[in-house]
């Protein structure tokens, strides 16, 4: 191994461990390959194949190798994608034998048996680029002669080689030899202190450490060690795993998203499936469990791994309904799944009680999006009709605390302040689907008030609290600022007993009456015009300052579709008032005309170009105002301010907070402005918070 110095020893170091893993090791400079410009072993792919289909001739063979190396794609990313699909699923094969058309699905791997495959590293690969750059990466991993894995390595004794540096490396290889990267699966950057993984087209922020090696222990550290990477990851069966399920192109409006798992995803998912196939199979307990993961650490891109996974599992071909409890949420999770239908295939969205029953009486294999109000009973039903009776059926729902509960009549309050009557929704979906299994996600622990969820789901599979995303730097924290717009209320001690309105827990038909007086008490409180003028101004003057030190984009969260226009007005009334859109749904009949003249009433195409505008950090759209929509789901990394002029608590707070706490570039945090007092109850959704298991604090001081 001819290499010297600091940097070549750490390189030694992580190929020893590679070894005693079970994987080969050649010095790149000895590797014979037919130019500087090929990075694909074509005799160790053409051995691979050979060995797995000795039935083929040697011009199928031949054939293979040509597609597997030549993916298609009009561009490097295209062909990447196009790559990656093959590799995970395989492709069909056609050739001629004995003058008949002949077909083989070639498989690029052998996922059911790790031995058969070739693992090999290598180091310092000379690599002739387009432009006559030549350049050596640090180490290779090659699968069956496929570069699928670059690691970047620096000296830990090098001030001005680091992790960052390495980052910015790949970017100049991806540039220079793109050829590596049409097969890159993903790729590895350490100093040895501070290994992290992600796809070459990931920002720096997005590369994280994996911190476990049986996905049970986790380094109480902030950061991996390179022994619990390459462990915890580079085990054959692991990366097999990692390497097909766990890596998807998500494609929308013809931008395509790389994106890979981090480690608490990829031992949850795992977790996840197996108690899933538990749960369909006849005789067994039908609750595959709960997966509590905190807001903000990437639930819905967990379930589009779950759902691939269950998707491909041989003879399985299982029928997934993903269900939640609005309609704004419905089209969030239909159009990210819809997104990795490169990966999961094809998604359906029901828009009727009728479409769902149709699509539900089919044989099994389609992804189903749906609001719970769908499986309401028609005109002259006394119980839900029975739509299928298989078992390799699996109802998989989003913020599971929120649902389910329904199995009699019960009176529950919309997070808006208005009530309706669920009329058993849940109950209706247990008759459709009899034999179903259930798993639910939610990013707020289960306390005492939410026994129910366990009763219904089952047990926790895995938990990743706001403390470990915290420390894994997978979220921002959040701090808390208090600027009180006080109410003038007429009964002052109204505040005290409203904390049950802004919960979403069941009231009976007695409360009913008094919950709506107290919170038509409290909005009207708070959309005051002398008030508003107020709050508008020192809003305006809090976000041109904070804007300063960190420049984002900000929400404002009102009490009512009717507060929400109020404000609106004062602050478009402002001279330095930047662009501003309020979101929300609307009511033809009953809404004021002037509210479609302002431009508040939207379609959804109108609402989806909003939200593309909101999430783009360059665009001039600084500022949405909301009361509901978009406080559970809704993902704006640039969005660092949440400005608080609604009444909330429980998990509705906790949901709504973490909207700032994703990470975007040299954000440092997001920020909780609190103009109505919202103080006490962020201590006691912490308090409930620690009760159910979680640990670290909402915000931060």
């Amino acid at each position: 191994m001819p290499n010297t110095g600091t940097e070549s020893q750490f390189e030694e170091t992580c190929i020893d461990r590679f070894t005693a893993l079970g994987y080969r090791y050649q010095w790149g400079g000895d590797i014979a390959r037919p130019g500087p410009q090929a990075v694909v072993f074509t005799e160790v792919l053409r051995d691979y194949l050979q060995r797995r289909y000795r039935h083929l001739p040697a011009a199928a063979i031949a054939n293979a190798i040509e597609q597997i190396t030549r993916p298609e794609g009009v561009n490097a990313e295209r062909q990447n994608m196009a790559f990656q699909a093959m590799f995970r699923s395989g492709f069909t094969l056609t050739y001629t034998e004995n003058n008949e058309p002949q077909a083989e699905h070639i498989y690029l791997a052998d996922f059911e048996r790790p031995e058969l495959n070739d693992f090999l590293v290598v180091n310092q690969l000379p690599i002739r680029g387009p432009t006559g750059n030549d350049r050596r990466p640090d180490l290779i991993i090659y699968l069956n002669g496929l570069p699928l894995v670059v690691f970047e390595l620096k000296s830990p004794y090098s001030e001005y080689a680091n992790v960052a540096g390495a980052h910015n490396q790949l970017g100049h290889y991806a540039w220079q030899i793109p050829q590596l990267f049409t097969f890159n699966s993903f790729c590895v950057i350490s100093d040895q202190d501070k290994p992290l993984h992600g796809v070459h087209t990931a920002p720096y922020e997005w590369y994280a450490a994996w911190k476990s090696i049986d996905g049970q222990t986790v380094e109480p550290a902030t950061t991996s060690t390179t022994k619990t990477l390459l462990e915890g990851l580079f085990a054959k069966d692991r990366l097999l795993t990692y390497l097909r399920h766990f890596i998807v192109h998500e494609i929308e409006n013809d931008k395509i998203r790389k994106k890979a798992a981090k480690y608490h995803q990829f031992f949850a998912v795992n977790l996840a499936v197996q108690q899933a196939l538990r749960a369909m199979t006849a005789g067994q307990d039908k609750r595959a469990g709960v997966v509590w993961h905190t807001q903000g650490s990437g639930k819905s891109l967990e379930m589009v791994f779950m759902l691939g996974m269950l998707r491909r599992w041989p003879g399985l071909n299982p029928s997934i309904i993903v269900q939640v409890d609005r309609t704004d949420l419905d089209d969030q999770l239909y159009n990210s799944l819809v997104a990795a239908r490169a990966l999961i295939g094809d998604v359906t969205q029901a828009n009727s009680v009728d479409d769902l029953r149709e699509r539900l009486r089919t044989q099994g294999g389609e992804i189903i999006c749906t609001t719970i109000e769908k499986f309401s009973l028609k005109s002259g039903e006394s119980q839900h009709p029975c739509l299928s009776n298989r078992h390799n059926i699996l109802i998989v729902a989003d913020e599971a605390h929120r649902t389910q509960y329904g199995f009699s009549t019960e009176l529950r309050r919309r997070e808006a302040g208005g009530f309706y009557t669920s009329q058993g929704f849940a109950l209706n979906m247990r008759q459709a689907v009899p034999n179903a299994a259930y798993i639910g996600f939610t990013g707020t622990p289960i306390d005492q008030a939410d026994a129910n969820t366990i009763q219904i789901f089952g047990e926790v599979i895995h938990t990743y609290d706001m403390q470990q995303a915290k420390e894994d730097q997978a979220v921002v924290p959040i701090y808390y600022e208090a600027r009180y717009v006080p109410l003038k209320l007429v009964n002052p001690r109204l505040d005290q007993d409203v904390d049950a309105l802004a919960e979403e827990n069941q009231v009976d038909a007695t409360q009913l009456e008094l919950a709506k007086a107290k919170w038509s008490a409290i909005e009207q409180a708070a959309g005051v015009k002398e008030r508003l003028d107020i709050l508008a101004r020192d809003l305006l003057d809090h976000f041109h300052r904070h804007q300063e030190t960190l420049n984002g984009k900000a929400m404002v969260v009102c009490m009512s579709r009717r507060n929400a226009v109020k404000l609106y007005d004062a602050l478009t009334a402002q001279p330095n008032c930047p662009q501003v859109k309020v979101v929300m749904t609307g009511n033809l009949g009953e809404d004021p005309s002037e509210w479609s003249q302002a431009g508040h009433l939207t379609t959804k195409a109108a609402r989806d170009e909003i939200k593309r505008r909101f999430i783009d950090p360059d665009d001039p759209l600084k500022l949405v105002i909301v009361c509901d929509m978009w406080l559970t789901g809704f993902d704006a990394p640039c969005l660092n301010t949440l400005y608080v002029d609604k009444l909330m608590t429980g998990h509705n707070l906790m949901q709504a907070i973490a909207r700032v706490n994703r990470i975007f570039g040299d954000k440092d945090g997001g920020l909780i402005v609190d103009y109505i007092g919202i103080d006490d109850r962020l201590k006691e959704a912490t308090r409930k918070y620690s009760s159910g298991g979680g640990r670290g604090s909402l915000v931060g001081d």
